[in-house]
């Protein structure tokens, strides 16, 4: 066989069997949580499901402080003293710094660290761009850095804009004029939308505490505001987290240097002070960066005739565990972000809205009955009762939180039909599930809040959970069991169980692990509820023939006689 011939036969191997490996790649960061749901404090496991072998993670759960302390990582650099300069983090990890004033002249080289700020390495002596201090840099997506405006040696203000693609060491002109006022001295981000934010500076007119934002990569600005809340101020930085918000840091207002600190939630539109004092010393014409772990690098700059060249590190991060657990100990509503990272570069995921806590409220649940013969539920709440006409005589009651208000309402199961009908105010939700024979349960099968619904078919004593798309089969008990459902062990989710009438006990599943309750006697219908509003879910029994239900709470027992011999019992939160 000729040579020629024999590549082409191994070529044609390798892509037989796929013998060619893929080039590595960034990861593609996402996650998953449970609870997502749930009253203070509220635990939440996050699992990483990020692709791509992620060799680091930086969690933000949307409740970050924002006032850790400050860690200095080196009191010299290498590069010559300097201020106004500016410094971007690349997808790589690594930091490149550009340009500023050394006390003598403006400069326009450019430096690059891998190590986070420890050890650095020169570029290039000379950018391309006019040397220049007060400018600000970002980089994109995509891993270009964009420069934008400054001061040059003449002390003349720049708007122009600048692009490296290779980690600065050459540069290429994008536009001679950005649109915004000539200025040096302001700072600028980029979102994780792939917007680009601009704040501060001096220009004409004076220092400035305006926001500027572009949508298409510094094409065209809109000003976000006219003054964003913090003094105005030049020679300050800041930085775009993976969360989405943006951090300024120090600078000079009014000739007075600064070392506190701010951050916007909403592109620039509105600022809160986090730090008035962040640890380093006050200063102006710093740099800082947002590392991919999630901590933000600050470094140089300086005060009353002083030059710094340290660098100090603040950790914002809520976790950099792989899958961390968290617990959320004020109500509302929280953006969760994961930014994971390897060696080739790091890609965040933001989840708006993902969690949602509210208030402690100790509800235990209340009973009440569905009488058949008028299709009615009478609901017991203290003294008051609620009577609320639904379904047909042939249904089954279920009851449920159907839309996340921590309320219980109510719903039918038709047998027919095998089709639930769920009562919510004035609206009906009807779902189709299982078959003509099968019993109806219900439960918030995945932590979110909201109540699902399922059946168990006795034939096959199996739980079929219906949950959105999804479907979950579980095996449990004997075909003449009775289904219940609840959170025995107090996670946020609803787990399943059987009522054996023959020996009238409770078998309730949780995970690998089963608890036997002996309760009630034979002819008893099963209930369960949280009787004590401590998130678990205790047992009971209905006893039709004294209409009297009997509900257990460790070995506390509480009866309460309500209805007549021929109702079906239920439970919830009525109000």
């Amino acid at each position: 066989m000729s040579t020629i011939r024999y590549c082409l036969f191994l070529f044609g191997l390798v892509i037989l069997f796929g013998v060619v490996s893929a080039a590595p790649s960034p990861p593609f960061a996402n996650f998953t949580a449970a609870p997502t749901y749930g009253q203070v404090p509220l635990a939440v496991k996050f699992t990483d499901v990020s692709l791509n072998k992620p060799a680091g993670w930086a969690w933000y759960f949307g409740d970050e402080p924002y006032n850790q302390s400050w860690v200095q990582q080196n009191d010299s650099s290498g590069w010559r003293a300097r201020v106004s300069h500016s410094s971007v983090a690349l997808p790589d990890g690594s930091i490149v710094l550009t340009g500023g004033w050394d006390g003598e002249h403006a400069k326009n080289d450019t430096w690059r660290s891998i190590t986070k700020g420890t050890i650095w390495t020169q570029q290039t002596a000379s950018a391309g761009w006019t040397a220049r201090d007060g400018h600000t840099s970002v980089v994109m997506s995509d891993g270009s850095i964009v420069l934008m405006g400054g001061l040059d040696d003449s002390g003349n203000s720049k708007n122009d804009t600048w692009q490296s693609i290779n980690n600065g060491a050459t540069w290429t002109l994008q536009t001679a004029s950005s649109g915004w006022t000539a200025r040096s001295g302001h700072s600028s981000v980029a979102l994780p939308d792939g917007s680009i934010v601009l704040m501060g500076g001096i220009g004409s007119g004076g220092p400035k505490n305006d926001t500027w934002r572009s949508r298409n990569g510094g094409v065209t600005w809109t000003r976000v505001n006219t003054s964003s809340g913090w003094t105005a101020r030049v020679d300050h930085s800041s930085v775009a987290m993976p969360d989405g918000s943006i951090v300024l840091m120090g600078g000079s207002a009014s000739g007075v240097a600064k070392n506190d600190v701010w951050r916007s939630t909403n592109n620039g539109v509105t600022w809160t002070q986090m730090n008035a004092s962040a640890g380093w010393k006050v200063r102006d014409a710093h740099s800082s960066v947002a590392m991919p772990d999630g901590s933000i690098v600050l470094m140089g700059g300086f005060l009353l005739g002083g030059y710094f060249n340290d660098v100090w590190r603040f950790d914002s991060t809520g976790s950099t565990a792989t899958n961390p657990s968290h617990i959320y100990t004020t109500p509302g509503i929280y953006t969760v972000t994961l930014q994971a990272y390897n060696g080739i570069g790091y890609n965040s995921t933001r989840k708006a809205g993902f969690i949602t806590v509210t208030n402690p409220e100790v509800l235990p649940d209340k009973i009440g009955v569905f009488r058949p013969s008028v299709h009615m539920f009478y609901l017991k709440n203290g003294t008051t009762t609620t009577a609320i006409n639904w379904g047909v005589s042939t249904d089954l009651p279920v009851t449920g939180d159907w839309n996340r208000d921590s309320r219980t309402e109510v719903g039918v199961y038709r047998p027919s039909t095998h089709t639930f009908y769920l009562k919510n105010g004035s609206t009906t939700t009807a779902i189709n599930w299982g078959v003509s024979t099968d019993l109806p349960v219900t439960g918030d099968w995945n932590g979110d809040g909201r109540t699902d619904v399922g059946v168990f078919r006795n034939s096959t004593h199996m739980f079929s959970l219906k949950n959105g798309t999804t479907t979950t089969s579980i095996n449990w008990g004997v075909s003449t069991d009775l289904p219940v459902t609840g959170d025995w062990n107090g996670d946020g989710r609803t787990d399943v169980g059987v009522f054996r009438p023959s020996v009238h006990t409770f078998y309730l599943k949780n995970g690998t692990s089963t608890t036997a309750i002996s309760w009630g006697v034979s002819t008893d219908l099963p209930v369960t509820g949280d009787w004590n509003g401590d998130g678990r879910t205790d047992v009971g029994v209905f006893r039709p023939s004294v209409h009297t239900f009997y509900l257990k709470n460790g070995t506390t027992t509480t009866a309460i006689s309500w209805g007549v011999g021929t109702d079906l019992p239920v439970t919830g939160k009525w109000s």
